[in-house]
């Protein structure tokens, strides 16, 4: 069954569900989604879709509740195990940060990511706050980079896309020369084996009027 789709700005302050059967058009408004891609919609189209972000947070949640149900689902039946209706705890997520909250929330976030780095560290018998901060700065510095990246391919492809609207009319005429210039080409054709065919049967019949007696 197809679910809405949850869109957001960069800074995770606003935030839409759009139905599976709604079709919001192209606009100006930059918007992410948690499948990685960006798209600019309407915000005038999107306004009756605009949530706040504990339904946003909710909506995650609720995704990953099923997936994690049918994981534990088979899992249950493959050791035997009664089945079981109970939903899934994600407040037991690793860093103790739901998906839903890692997903809407940038603090929630930055706090998921220290719990693991906290929680790496004490598995491998280190305690330096220091180097926490260290990779965590690290880590920040990455996202940015890719942040920026992506900001630089989307920027070239909208260049391309207007270089390529302001030439589409030079490109639409140079098709219709291109065109009208291959119909001339083919009626030349045309009319040239018309004329040869016509010479052909001229000449069959001045044969065959010299061989009668």
């Amino acid at each position: 069954m197809s679910r809405a789709r949850l869109y957001f700005t960069a800074d995770r302050a606003r935030f839409f569900l759009v139905p599976p059967d709604v079709v919001v058009p192209a606009g100006e408004l930059v918007l992410h989604t948690l499948q990685g891609t960006t798209d600019r919609l309407d915000e005038e189209a999107l306004a009756p879709h605009e949530v706040d972000q504990d339904a946003a947070k909710a909506h995650v949640d609720a995704g990953w509740e099923r997936g994690v149900a049918r994981i534990r689902d088979a899992w249950r039946d493959l050791i035997g195990a009664a089945p079981t209706a109970e939903p899934p705890d994600l407040s037991r997520w690793p860093g103790g940060v739901s998906p839903g909250a890692i997903a809407t929330d940038p603090e929630r976030q930055r706090e998921a990511r220290r719990n693991l780095i906290e929680g790496a560290q004490r598995l491998f018998g280190v305690k330096d706050e220091e180097r926490v901060t260290r990779t965590e700065e690290r880590l920040d510095r990455l996202g940015e980079q890719a942040a920026d990246g992506a900001k630089r391919v989307r920027t070239a492809a909208e260049e391309l896309g207007q270089d390529l609207a302001k030439r589409a009319p030079d490109v639409e005429k140079t098709f219709e020369e291109v065109g009208r210039g291959l119909s001339d080409l083919a009626g030349s054709m045309v009319a040239s084996l018309r004329g040869q065919a016509r010479r052909a049967t001229t000449e069959e019949e001045g044969d065959e009027g010299e061989e009668e007696p």
